[in-house]
This record gives structure tokens, C-alpha cells and sequence, in this order.
């Protein structure tokens, strides 16, 4: 029997992937097939037939969503590979790319185009091209992820949107702007509505937490100030009681917001806001911060905030030691790492999550279906934390990520329980940015890393940034540590990384559970330089885009354990030796000036000062 091409099996065989990725069980999702009820699109469309004739045409998909106004989604099929796309992508009659670019460029005045070109007669063989025209661009381009590699398959479009709207440049100014506005948040809630430092981060949690909930994203603009409050502690209840977050004390989470909830000075008008000062919150929130929750989901905004007040209430003297890792060493752990999709990340104290958002994300973008990102949200993503505060900003940082489905448990990491619960889901990974230790403490550092690593089965890769002072001063940790673990890597990180706290950092790398033969070399890195600068409103940033280039040298030159003058060198090392690429590198005099051998005498000056 004779088998006959057709057209509707290709269409059907969409429908079916639409299916697959939620677009039809969506409610705000509106799915239409060759037409439109919407008059805006029909009035781009009205001269777009492939024809050649002043009349309308209609792909064989086109798909908008009121979460998105400003994306639309065509599709164009085609029975047959050979016609899947020209070489000129000019032939809209006859190829599928040809003649979703088509429509693409029609519907690019008002929208931001998705374009899918899609042909074949079966599952197994369906051919997809993903093209993406911005409406302030002139023309389309193919879709490609973060990593550079063309999207070849429908994703939800939930996922469509935010993996178009990345652009590193554009990505860059808009994290800036919320840098920004961090700032111009703090300064808000200082004057006018006189919340606690501690309350700071929470409300701005609890807040992109209530906006998530759809019901109160319409309406909150239309309620009044004395019932505001209310309803948005109801909103933010059920976004937390609907949550899959097994282990978390859903109680002891909402408590957390009710002081906010019954603030005198956020529910009540004033002469400047009329409206009230949680309502002009919201409005702020809303329209500068929450939109780009789904658009950036590899970045910690919850976490930014907190650095960002932090910065005002005394920095790293009256926060216990807690100096949050930067977003772009949250992903160079990540890399260091070669975190697969199957791996099951912890952090023993997780902050803010800024680790476990940067993993996750990291995981779901190497698989494609819902099942398989379910799956790492539920069994890849292991954390603890000690602080009240903290652990509400964690736990809200993964509802807002990924419908609060990880494992976050609260509790001191040296605690027994804690420890046999983490050990439980036998994390093959584990990232670590330890309190930094305060003078009065005996605890030190690297006990939160032997502790870390405790956890890890055999082999497990375990990366902890910590001060410098700890890998250079003798110690017997450092020897218990080798005794059981082998030391892979130490990174010598920038000076001022964590500006405006002045701790110098480094980055160890280990092998959990593997003692450090005698006869094993150490990878050291001389990672000074990771092309940021200081600037007096955004903190360090990335101001010539230099960052790119600089990670991929530091994970390609550790991972392949690369010598290179004046930068890396593999070096046999004990307990009792200083574990940094300083110590053993040659001095390259060429480069010495008066004013460098200055600068570097106040440093080590300051350092001495640190450490007593």
C-alpha cells in the first residue's frame, strides 16, 4: 500500500506537540487556526496573502497569550522535508521556514514574533526551525538558547518567551536597571513606609510572591487601601499552600509576612500617596521587577535585593557573616562543576538560593519536556538554612522559580536531622558559600566544607568559595580535609569581588569522599581578573562585556588542568602549604611599577589587619 503525503498530518502531528507543551489546557492561551478573532492581528494581516495578492492570509497556527501581549506565535507547515526551507528563505508559497517568516514580517510591526517552520510525516521525523523577530528589529533570526544552539523543538510558551527575549547585551542593561532600582526601592521603603531592615527583603519577596497569583495581579489596582494588605497576605497564602515544596512549614513561611501584612504605616493614605505606600509598592514592583522573574530564571532578584539592603544596614559587620555570591560566580560553579541534568545539587546554606536557581536553571535547559523539569525541581535541588529570614527568602525564591517544588529544609547544617535528611537524596553535588566566619566564633569556614562534602557520594564534585585566609594559614582542618577528599582546584578570585565587603576570596574545588593521594597535583588559577569594574550606583559590573571570554578560559584552563605563564600551574600540596596560585608562581618583574607595588604593600597591609 502506497503511502499518501499529506498536509493535515503534519498539522495534526502539531497539534499534538502543542498539546504536549500545555497550549491548549492553558486558559490565557488562545490556540486559532488560520484565522483570527482578534482585530489588531487581522488588521497586520489584511495584505499578507503568499500569493502576491492585496489580500489577507493566515498561517496554519497562530497563537497569542494575555501573560505575553506583546509575543505572537505563527506556524507554518509543510508535508514534506524537501520543503522545509529555501536557501534564500524567499519562497513562502512553497517552503514552511520561508512562510512563517513571511507572516513573521507582517505581524513584526506591532509584535514580537515566534516563527515555526515545521515539516515531516511523522514523530520521529519532524523537521522544526524556530525563528524570532523583535518588532523593534528589521528582521528575523533563528532562535537560539543561551548556549548558542538553534531551538529545534516546541517548548512551552512559557519557555518560548523568555529564551527569545534573551539578548546578553539586552539581558545586561536590564539587570542593570534592576540594580538600579534596588536601590531606588531601598530608598522608598525607608521614607515612606519605615519597615525594618530584616522586613526589607521580605516584602519585596512577598510581594513578586502575591503578583504571581493571577487573581491578585487584576485586581489589586482596584482594591482599597485598607483591604490591600489583606488581600495581598491572602495572595501570597495561597501561592505557599499551593506550592509542591515537600519538608517546608508552610505556617512558619506566611508567618513571616504578617508583621508586614498589619504595618500601620503601608496600609494607611498619606498626603504623597493617596493610594497608600504598599499599593505604589506593588505598582513599582510589578512593572520593574516581575516581569523579568520568567525572563531571567538563572538570576537571583530576590538575592540582589537582599545584597543591596544589606549594604545600608552595617554590610557584612551586623549580618552574621552573610555576603551573598555574585550572580556570575553562582554560574562559574556551575560550569566548574559540569553539572549534568541528573545531578542532585545541595547547599548546606543556601542564603537566598542564589546557588540552587543558578543549578536548576542550568538543568532544565538541557531537557525538553515538562516531566523531565519537574523531575530536577523535585529531586535535583537539595538545601538548608539556618536564618528565619533567609530560609522565607529561599523558600519564596523557589516558588517564584519552580512552583515550589525543591527540597528546602530549615536548620543549622551541623545538625544531625538535617544532616540525614540531605544525605538522603544523595547529592552528587554540592556548592557552598559559607558564613564568613566573625571574630567572637570558633566556627570556622572550612567546617561548613567538610560538612558539605560529608554529604556527597563518592566522587561528588563539592565548591566552596571562602576567605583566602583560611587555605593559607596552617590549620588541622586542612589536613582532615585531605585525609578524606581530594583538592582538585583553587581559583584566587578578585580582590574586591564581594565589594563593598573587602574579604579576598578563592574558589576550591574537591572530589568528595576520595583522599588526596600524596602524589597528586593541584590545579591553581591566578583568577584575578574577571573584567569587572567598580562603578559608584550598580556595584562591580561587567562594563566592557569581558566576563564571557574571561569564564571560558578559567573553566576550560581548570578542567583541562592547562599551565599557562602567569596565570595557572599544577603544584603537589599538604595541609601545612598555602593553597593559592600566589604562593607558587613566578613574580613577572616586567610588569612591576612604583605605584602596583604600592598598591599591592596597602593590600597585604590591610589583609594582616583582616586576619588578627
Amino acid at each position: 500500500m502506497k503511502f499518501i503525503m499529506s498536509e493535515r498530518i503534519t498539522e495534526n502531528l502539531v497539534r499534538e506537540l502543542l498539546k504536549s507543551k500545555g497550549f491548549y489546557s492553558n486558559k490565557n492561551i488562545t490556540v486559532e487556526e488560520q484565522s483570527s478573532s482578534f482585530k489588531n492581528i487581522n488588521e497586520l494581516l489584511k495584505t499578507s496573502s503568499k500569493s502576491g495578492k492585496d489580500n489577507k492570509g493566515f498561517p496554519e497556527f497562530i497563537i497569542s497569550s494575555t501573560d505575553f501581549p506583546s509575543h505572537v506565535i505563527v506556524i507554518e507547515c509543510k508535508k514534506d522535508i524537501k520543503n522545509h526551507e529555501s536557501q534564500n528563505l524567499d519562497k513562502p508559497k512553497d517552503f514552511a521556514v520561508d512562510g512563517a517568516l513571511w507572516y513573521s514580517e507582517k505581524l513584526a510591526r506591532k509584535f514580537k514574533v515566534i516563527s515555526i517552520g515545521v515539516s515531516g510525516q511523522s514523530k520521529s521525523s519532524l523537521k522544526i526551525s524556530v525563528f524570532f523577530q523583535d518588532n523593534h528589529k528589521t528582521s528575523a533570526l533563528r532562535l537560539k538558547t543561551r548556549s548558542e544552539k538553534p531551538v529545534e523543538e516546541f517548548m512551552s510558551f512559557n519557555d518560548f518567551v523568555p529564551t527569545s527575549d534573551y539578548d546578553p547585551v539586552v539581558s545586561k542593561k536590564r539587570l542593570d536597571d534592576i540594580f538600579i532600582f534596588s536601590r531606588q526601592i531601598h530608598n522608598y521603603l525607608r521614607e515612606h513606609a519605615k519597615v525594618s531592615e530584616s522586613q526589607k527583603p521580605l516584602i519585596i519577596c512577598g510581594t513578586l510572591i502575591a503578583l504571581k497569583d493571577e487573581s491578585f495581579r487584576k485586581k489589586y489596582k482596584f482594591l482599597k487601601p485598607k483591604d490591600l494588605s489583606d488581600q495581598w497576605f491572602n495572595a501570597i497564602k495561597r501561592e505557599i499552600f499551593s506550592s509542591k515544596m515537600p519538608n517546608l512549614k508552610k505556617e512558619n513561611i506566611l508567618n513571616s509576612f504578617i508583621p508586614i501584612k498589619d504595618h500601620p504605616k503601608l496600609n494607611k493614605k498619606s498626603k504623597k500617596f493617596s493610594t497608600g505606600a504598599l499599593y505604589e509598592l506593588i505598582i513599582l514592583i510589578d512593572e520593574n521587577v516581575f516581569p523579568y522573574i520568567k525572563i531571567y530564571k538563572d538570576f537571583d532578584v530576590i538575592g540582589k535585593f537582599f545584597s543591596e539592603f544589606l549594604k545600608y544596614s552595617g554590610g557584612d559587620k551586623q549580618s552574621f557573616g552573610i555576603v551573598l555570591t555574585p550572580h556570575h560566580i553562582t554560574n562559574l560553579f556551575v560550569e566548574l562543576s559540569e553539572l549534568s541534568e541528573k545531578d542532585v545539587v545541595v547547599d548546606t546554606c543556601c542564603g537566598t538560593g542564589g546557588f540552587l536557581v543558578a543549578a536548576m536553571q542550568s538543568q532544565i535547559s538541557k531537557v525538553s519536556t515538562q516531566s523531565q523539569k519537574d523531575h530536577i525541581m523535585e529531586n535535583n535541588i537539595i538545601g538548608a538554612e539556618d536564618f528565619p529570614e533567609m530560609f522565607t527568602l529561599a523558600a519564596g525564591n523557589m516558588i517564584l522559580r519552580g512552583d515550589g517544588k525543591a527540597n528546602i529544609y530549615q536548620g543549622d547544617c551541623f545538625d544531625e536531622k538535617i544532616i540525614t535528611n540531605l544525605k538522603s537524596h544523595k547529592p552528587t553535588v554540592g556548592f557552598i558559600n559559607p558564613p564568613f566566619a566573625q571574630k567572637d566564633e570558633d566556627l570556622h569556614e572550612l567546617e561548613y566544607v567538610k560538612n558539605m562534602l560529608s554529604l556527597l557520594t563518592k566522587r561528588g564534585r563539592g565548591i566552596a568559595i571562602l576567605p583566602m585566609s583560611c587555605v593559607i594559614i596552617p590549620s588541622k582542618i586542612k589536613h582532615e580535609l585531605l585525609e578524606k577528599h581530594s583538592l582538585e582546584g583553587v581559583l584566587s578570585m578578585p580582590n574586591d569581588l564581594f565589594y563593598p565587603v573587602g574579604t579576598v576570596t578563592c574558589v576550591l574545588v574537591f572530589s568528595a569522599n576520595v583522599a588526596h593521594s600524596k602524589n597528586k597535583e593541584t590545579w591553581f588559577g591566578y583568577c584575578k581578573n574577571d573584567g569587572f569594574r567598580k562603578d559608584k550606583v550598580l556595584g562591580r559590573i561587567d562594563y566592557y562585556n569581558k566576563w564571557n571570554e574571561i569564564n571560558k578560559l578559567w573553566v576550560d584552563s581548570f578542567l583541562n588542568k592547562k599551565v599557562i605563564k602567569n596565570f595557572s600551574l599544577m603544584k603537589k600540596i599538604s595541609g601545612d602549604d598555602e593553597w593559592c596560585a600566589e604562593a607558587y608562581m613566578e613574580t613577572d618583574y616586567s610588569q612591576l611599577t612604583e605605584k602596583k607595588y604600592n598598591k599591592t604593600v596597602k593590600e597585604f597591609l590591610k589583609h594582616l589587619i583582616d586576619i588578627e
